[in-house]
C-alpha cells in the first residue's frame, strides 16, 4: 500500500522511513498485489491515490478495507471495502452510528468506532461503534449480515462533541502553527509605521 508522497509532518518520519518510501515508490508504480513481489507482475492494482490511514488486508489476497481518514461530520466516510482494487461498498459514519453524542471530534476527524477488525475465517469485517452497536459485514458483498445493540451506549470520555480532543500530535503541530501566525500578525499590527 503506497500512500501519496508527503512532507514530514513535525519531524515524525525518520530519514530511513523517507528513503524506504522513495524506494517503494520507485519499484512499484501502484498500490496493489503483485506476484511474488515482482513489480512487473501485478495481480491487481488500485486506480486511486491513497491517503494516510489504516488499511486492513484480508488473507484472501483480494479484499482490503480502507478506513476513512478525514471529516468532522457524521456524513464522513467510515470505511470502504475493496475487492481486487475496486470499491464494492463504502459506509458513512451516520450509516453505522445512531447516537451522535457517543462520538468524539478532533480538529480533522470524527472518532466513531471502538473496534474494527477482520475475521478471515468467516470472510467478515467486525465493527463496534462508539455507541455500542456491533456489525458483521460480509467482505464479498459489503453488506451487513448482522447488527446487535449493546446493553447500554458508551458514554463519551472527557472530550465532548463540541470540545475537540487535544492529545493528537498532528493537532498540536497545527495548533502551534496557528499560535505562531497569530503572534506574528499581532507584532506586525503593533509595530510603528516607518
Amino acid at each position: 500500500m503506497l500512500t501519496e508522497p508527503s512532507e514530514d509532518e513535525c519531524g515524525k518520519r525518520s530519514s530511513d522511513d523517507a528513503e524506504r518510501g522513495k524506494a517503494l515508490r520507485a519499484k512499484y508504480k501502484s498500490s496493489g498485489v503483485y506476484e511474488s513481489g515482482d513489480p512487473n507482475k501485478p495481480l491487481w492494482t488500485f486506480d486511486e491515490d491513497w491517503r494516510f490511514g489504516r488499511v486492513l488486508v484480508a488473507n484472501d489476497g483480494s479484499h482490503i478495507v480502507h478506513m476513512g481518514v478525514f471529516g468532522r461530520s457524521t456524513s464522513a466516510e467510515a470505511f470502504t471495502i475493496y475487492r481486487d482494487g475496486k470499491p464494492i461498498r463504502s459506509y458513512r459514519v451516520n450509516e453505522l452510528v445512531r447516537d451522535e453524542s457517543a462520538v468524539t471530534y478532533t480538529t480533522s476527524m470524527i472518532l466513531w468506532s471502538e473496534n474494527v477488525s477482520l475475521d478471515d475465517s468467516n470472510s467478515q469485517l467486525n465493527v463496534e461503534t462508539a455507541d455500542s452497536i456491533s456489525y458483521s459485514i460480509d467482505l464479498k458483498t459489503g453488506e451487513i449480515i448482522s447488527r446487535e445493540r449493546g446493553s447500554k451506549p458508551k458514554k463519551p470520555d472527557e472530550t465532548s462533541p463540541s470540545k475537540p480532543a487535544s492529545n493528537s500530535p498532528k493537532k498540536f503541530c497545527f495548533g502551534f502553527l496557528i499560535i505562531i501566525l497569530g503572534l506574528v500578525g499581532l507584532i506586525i499590527r503593533k509595530s510603528p509605521n516607518q
